[in-house]
């Protein structure tokens, strides 16, 4: 049985904020200031775009010299989508071991991301962990219905456990779902066998 894994396409909620907000500014050389704990509460808050010469363009005595900008980046170690991001790319670099332990924490975090565990399945289903992977595409399946890949996914693994008849209605619901998709063919053909 062919099987080629997809990544769940539906991508994780982005947290958007601008970039531009919440910048310190200092004209001149700070010695010190490129490391983290560095003191810069006296500096000016400012916003980008900024200019080193603000307001001194105005003046015959244009500014040229050094100048300094530092941003605090508060990152949360448990944003969910972030996690399932960064195992997104360890998984297509090739790297298991560590995309199904940032999975795992991801559920861990949120037992309804769906993404991880039909992700998380995909691995299981590449080192040939069928049991595991139709666990985990069972529950992609269970929190979104409508992803037509979990559905082929799922049935493509139960017929590799020799369960033909179980994945009959993956075989038509992933037909329905993707009725253009990249394997109903095949999907069309299991459903018609015996």
């Amino acid at each position: 049985l062919f099987c080629a894994a997809s990544m769940a396409a539906d991508a994780p909620a982005r947290l958007r904020e601008s970039f531009n907000v919440g910048w310190r500014f200092h004209l001149g050389d700070a010695a010190g200031a490129e490391q983290p704990g560095f003191d810069d509460a006296g500096w000016e808050p400012v916003g980008l775009p900024h200019s080193f010469s603000t307001p001194y363009f105005q003046s015959p005595a244009f500014y040229v010299g050094e100048g300094w900008y530092r941003k605090a980046l508060v990152i949360d170690p448990d944003l969910v989508p972030a996690i399932v991001n960064l195992a997104n790319i360890h998984y297509a670099r090739d790297e298991l071991i560590e995309a199904q332990a940032l999975y795992e924490r991801a559920i861990a975090l949120d037992q309804d991301c769906f993404e991880a565990h039909f992700n998380l399945g995909n691995i299981h289903h590449d080192l040939g962990r069928y049991d595991g992977a139709l666990a985990c595409y069972r529950e992609a399946v269970a929190l979104n219905a409508g992803y037509a890949d979990a559905h082929f996914y799922l049935a493509v693994t139960l017929e590799k456990l020799g369960r033909s008849a179980e994945a009959k209605p993956h075989w038509k619901a992933y037909c329905e779902l993707a009725p253009d998709g990249e394997f109903v063919q095949l999907a069309q053909e299991f459903q018609t066998t015996q």
